[in-house]
């Protein structure tokens, strides 16, 4: 059950409609769809826009950023992307403009996003004490590893 409930939840984070009902019923299907109370709708309030949903929902997940607190105040606080002096380390292998999950310094998930840089290059980043950036695109100004449009919020309990 707890499966359901999750997988109802994701739905109406996105924007759709979940049923929890009784699928040994044959006619389970055609009352749902009729209209007919057939269970548990779950309805959502929101619509996910298509970009973020692919993000949180559909995109494979290739690596992970792990961030300071600081870091994790500045993304869920208010509207800012994730720079590189914020950053702790970097696990796994990823390209740019693959998808990444962000996690805090315990490990706890708390959005995911679209890296501008590969692994190699956004380590080369963080271990630059964030200036500059990796393939000579040094601006004086501090690295941005996700801009803030390609990260979404997970509302994880």
């Amino acid at each position: 059950m707890l499966t359901k409930l999750d997988a109802a939840e994701i739905a109406m984070r996105a924007g759709g409609v979940a049923v929890i009902a009784n699928g040994k019923k044959p006619d389970t299907l055609d009352r749902i769809f009729g209209g007919e109370p057939a269970g548990t709708v779950f309805l959502s309030k929101t619509r996910m826009a298509g970009k973020r949903r692919w993000i949180a929902y559909a995109a494979g997940v290739r690596g992970r950023v792990v961030v300071n607190s600081g870091a994790r105040d500045a993304l869920t606080g208010g509207k800012a992307s994730l720079l590189a002096s914020g950053v702790i380390r970097i696990e796994g292998e990823f390209e740019a403009a693959e998808v990444v999950s962000i996690v805090d310094g315990e490990g706890l998930e708390f959005a995911r996003g679209i890296s501008d840089y590969s692994r190699g290059d956004a380590e080369g980043m963080i271990g630059n004490g964030s200036k500059g950036a990796a393939n000579g695109r040094a601006s004086g100004r501090a690295s941005v590893l996700v801009k803030r449009d390609n990260i979404v919020l997970l509302d994880r309990k």
